[in-house]
């Protein structure tokens, strides 16, 4: 009758499966939080100390050089390489590339499903579930038939509103198909 089914879909992927809550994100923060200022504080008491010592010249000669060597053997600034290296392996990055990834490909499978499946079409599920007739499923709907959906959903807002679109097709059709395995008990 349709030209897609919409309860075949996975249901983590219209739900964002994986994706961190704030909680989590909190923690990460104060946790990267954490690793920062102690890597300060180190960096500071180490060069204190150095500044005490009769020796200081030789260490700073010794870094020096060793920053060097590093730049002539490699053609990178060590000390960039190790800012970078801290930066992308603290926890909120961490949590933001795994984010990212749920997100990306969540985002690529719900415009495969748009791209198959006129929404339009199914504007009379909202007789079985009212939330498809909502202002920002019907703006959804205005987006594709505009064919901008793909730089529409670029915005986290707009791609949590298509999921939200596709899983309350998702949920009429399982209504749908409950009913229609229910009716030839009943005759």
């Amino acid at each position: 009758m349709y030209d897609f089914k919409f309860s075949q879909l996975d249901a983590k992927v219209l739900t964002f499966d994986g994706v961190s809550v704030s909680l989590e994100r909190k923690v990460a923060m104060w946790a990267s939080l954490a690793i920062l200022v102690g890597v300060s504080s180190f960096l500071i008491a180490t060069a204190i100390q150095l500044e005490l010592t009769k020796a200081q010249s030789t260490y700073v000669l010794a870094a020096v050089v060793g920053v060097l060597i590093h730049y002539s053997v490699s053609g990178r600034f060590l000390l960039k390489d190790l800012a970078a290296w801290l930066g992308e392996n603290t926890p909120v990055s961490i949590l933001y590339r795994k984010d990212k990834k749920i997100l990306d490909r969540s985002r690529e499978e719900l415009l495969q499903v748009a791209g198959k499946a006129d929404f339009r079409r199914y504007i009379h599920y909202q007789k079985i579930n009212p939330a498809i007739g909502s202002k920002r499923h019907l703006l959804v709907m205005a987006h594709q038939r505009k064919g901008d959906l793909r730089a529409w959903s670029d915005k986290s807002t707009n791609l949590k509103s298509l999921a939200d679109l596709i899983f309350q097709l998702h949920l009429a059709e399982q209504v749908i198909d409950v009913d229609a395995r229910q009716e030839p008990e009943a005759a």
